[in-house]
């Protein structure tokens, strides 16, 4: 089997070796664009037969703890759309879309068939182009969308793995609550460690069918 291990950043990466299966890696950079771009030009080229993309992530629920590691079982782009006066409209709301492009769903989420080997928590998950770090713009983001995490990559990389029809999971380790900025509560270190342990323990288990 050939997998890709995706992340944004060098950091947030799984570098050890892994015996039994071919492991491709790719550092996509932070945010939508770069995720969706990097993610759509090596897939162009290079045939996997499984997506994994790891990272960090900030959530929205204080029951779960730094350094905890969750599945995402989906996700969205949370702040695509229009605003009408003082409301926010998602895109999928404003206009009539072609849903059977993942691109295009209020939710993006694969084939839930391989999550259930990772023995982690399912979460749903939003993605933004500017993490949540104001009380007013926190309390309006928890009031639309019942989603427990939030990062800045986990939905370009759902929607391009299902466009280009390729199994894919997200795992992500909580490294801080969302709440009005404050990175002293952050400790990024204990969510990589826990990120790349809880890598190491499930690779043996990705098969295919």
């Amino acid at each position: 089997m050939k997998i890709l291990l995706c992340a944004a950043t060098p950091m947030e990466m799984f570098h050890s070796a892994f015996p039994g299966s071919e492991v491709d890696r790719v550092i996509t950079g932070i945010g939508i664009a770069h995720t969706a771009f990097t993610l759509g030009a090596f897939l162009a080229n290079t045939s996997v037969d499984l997506c994994l993309q790891i990272g960090i992530a900030g959530t929205f629920n204080p029951d779960l703890e730094i350094g905890s590691v969750v599945a995402v079982q989906k996700d969205c782009f949370a702040d695509l759309g229009v605003e009408d006066h003082d409301r926010f409209v998602h895109i999928t709301e404003a206009l009539a879309l072609d849903t059977q492009n993942a691109f295009d769903r209020l939710w993006i989420q694969p084939e839930d068939q391989l999550i259930c080997q990772l023995d982690l928590p399912v979460v749903t998950a939003i993605t933004v182009n500017t993490t949540h770090g104001n009380r007013q713009s926190i309390d309006k983001v928890i009031s639309k969308y019942p989603a427990e995490i939030e990062s800045m990559e986990g939905a370009p990389f759902f929607a391009a793995c299902m466009t280009a029809g390729i199994p894919c999971l997200q795992i992500r380790a909580i490294s801080n609550l969302v709440e009005p900025r404050n990175k002293s509560n952050w400790n990024i270190p204990l969510a990589i460690h826990r990120l790349h342990q809880e890598v190491e323990r499930i690779l043996p288990k990705l098969h295919l069918d």
